[in-house]
C-alpha cells in the first residue's frame, strides 16, 4: 500500500518557510530556529510532498530543475538542525537541544554553526521558492 500524498503542498512550505526566515531575522538565534525547523520538516514533509508534485508532471527540464532544487531545500533544512556546533550534532538530539547546543557554542566565541545554519536556511528558502515556480511552469506547459 501507498502512503497519501502529504497534506502540505509545497507553496504552502515554503509559505511557513518564509514565515521562519522572517522571525529569524527578527529574533535571531534566540527564536530557536532548529526546533522550528525540526517542527518544520515534520510538518512540511517536504521530500515526500516534493516527489508527490514530481509525479503529476511529465519529464521535462522543469521537472529535473523542480526535483533537484527541491531535494537541494530538503537538504539545507536538515543541515540548519544537523550542523549546529562546531562539533556537529549527537544522533537523535532534538531541536531544543541542538538550540541550546549552539547557544553554548556561541557564548563560548564559537558563532561557526549559527552562521552555518543562517546560512542553510537562507539557502533552503531559495531553493524551495526555485522548485515551486519550476513545477508551476511545468504544470503551465503540459
Amino acid at each position: 500500500t501507498s502512503l497519501p500524498p502529504p497534506q502540505v503542498s509545497l507553496t504552502d512550505s515554503l509559505s511557513a518557510l518564509v514565515a521562519i526566515e522572517d522571525e529569524y531575522d527578527v529574533r535571531g538565534p534566540k527564536m530557536g530556529l532548529r526546533e522550528r525547523t525540526q517542527a518544520w520538516i515534520q510538518w512540511a514533509q517536504p521530500r515526500r510532498r516534493l516527489e508527490y508534485e514530481l509525479s503529476q508532471l511529465p519529464p521535462s527540464g522543469l521537472r529535473a530543475r523542480a526535483e533537484k532544487r527541491g531535494r537541494d531545500a530538503a537538504d539545507y533544512m536538515a543541515s540548519v538542525v544537523e550542523y549546529t556546533t562546531t562539533v556537529g550534532m549527537a544522533d537523535g538530539m532534538s531541536g531544543r537541544a541542538a538550540d541550546e547546543a549552539a547557544a553554548l557554542q556561541a557564548r563560548m566565541g564559537f558563532t561557526e554553526g549559527e552562521k552555518l545554519s543562517e546560512q542553510f536556511l537562507r539557502e533552503a528558502r531559495k531553493a524551495l521558492a526555485e522548485a515551486v515556480e519550476a513545477i508551476s511552469d511545468a504544470q503551465e506547459e503540459s
